[in-house]
């Protein structure tokens, strides 16, 4: 996972041809958006360890939708 800092944010005003401020803001986007995507990844890749998580699992309705997951058929599902 690659983390960017504002280092690799670059001034594009020192560019004079519009082609080329062009490409440098180009560029920071794709820096930004890489950075706000890893962060998105992390929050997804730690979900299960989250206190939120485990008190869902741990509810009626967390419950049920781990007893369907599980379940083979739809009788399976009704037993109790």
């Amino acid at each position: 996972m690659e983390v960017y800092s504002n280092a690799d944010i670059i001034d594009c005003n020192q560019f004079e041809k519009l082609k080329d401020k062009l490409d440098c803001k180009a560029k920071n986007l794709k820096t930004k958006l890489n950075e706000g995507q890893s962060l998105a990844k992390q929050k997804i890749e730690d979900f299960n360890e989250t206190d939120t998580k485990k008190k869902f699992d741990a509810s009626k309705l967390g419950k049920k939708l781990k007893k369907f997951k599980d379940s083979k058929t739809g009788s399976e599902f009704l037993k109790k």
